[in-house]
């Protein structure tokens, strides 16, 4: 490299619809604005851009939305699903999922599905969870419950309580995660037909 400039992204849109991510299709729109880069030259006389990542004497602002829809969301999860029973030995042969809001931050999970294993044994499964990020971008995952009608479904259930206890008992700092110059200053969960989060940059 023989050259670099500094340069600024006053405005930038981005539009990504059915962009693919883990075989669900997701809808993104972003706007954000004072974006830092740096030109570059090499030696052989190419150039290029190289993003700066924001710091805190540079933040970003903005909005970004991210939709999914909820018939795709199904049927990834059903995927995802299947392919991990197997790998116990158990068949999926059905599996319906659905988000009920609960506010601006916070959702209820519900999941029925049916599981097969081998001639004799089949069982409707059952699973609820709440889920909600905080005023300061913490999210949790409560109120875990797997419950099955079959007596020898429920009592493998209890085997495996704790660990999904556990898993869940570990909040998620989403802000912690970003880069100093990029603040939330607000996020929301919209359900519909399509699941919608959406944010507010500072």
């Amino acid at each position: 490299m023989v050259r670099r400039e500094p340069g600024n992204l006053h405005h930038l849109r981005l539009d990504a619809h059915q962009l693919v991510a883990v075989d669900l299709p997701v809808d993104i729109t972003a706007e954000l604005t004072d974006l830092r880069f740096d030109w570059v030259e090499g030696a052989d006389g190419r150039v290029g851009i190289q993003p700066v990542e924001p710091d805190a004497d540079h933040p970003v602002s903005g909005h970004a939305r991210i939709a999914v829809d909820k018939a795709g969301l199904v049927a990834t999860v059903r995927g995802v699903a299947a392919v991990v029973l197997q790998q116990q030995g158990i068949t999926l042969t059905a599996l319906d999922l659905d988000v009920v809001s609960r506010g601006p931050r916070a959702a209820t999970l519900r999941i029925d599905a049916a599981i097969k294993k081998g001639v004799f044994l089949s069982a409707r499964v059952q699973a609820t969870a709440s889920v909600s990020i905080d005023e300061n971008l913490v999210l949790a995952v409560r109120d875990v419950q797997l419950n099955s009608g079959n007596p020898i479904v429920a009592a493998l259930l209890g085997t495996v309580r704790g660990k999904v206890e556990a898993a869940t008992s570990r909040d998620i700092d989403l802000a912690g995660k970003l880069p100093d110059g990029v603040r939330i200053a607000d996020v929301r969960l919209d359900v519909g037909a399509q699941l919608v989060a959406s944010a507010r940059l500072a």
